[in-house]
């Protein structure tokens, strides 16, 4: 956890794992785990990155409400 950038590279990792597994609902969990964990205020660019593929997992599980959320969580 003290290494920020490796940690959440790791769980990101495990994320495109389950992407690639057709296990959604788990790599957005994970995605979700990561955000409520770290702060990002040092790494804007990282938070951006993982905001962005969980945007992605919710338009591929389908809910509309979550991925317009995370678009406008996004723009801020």
């Amino acid at each position: 956890v003290n290494d920020i950038p490796k940690y959440s590279t790791y769980f990101a990792y495990r994320a495109v794992c389950y992407f690639h597994l057709g296990k959604h609902e788990l790599a957005a969990k994970t995605l979700n785990n990561i955000l409520n964990e770290i702060s990002f205020k040092r790494y804007p660019d990282l938070l951006i990155e993982i905001k962005t593929f969980l945007a992605i997992e919710y338009g591929l599980m389908q809910d509309a409400e979550l991925l317009g959320q995370m678009i406008n969580s996004i723009q801020r």
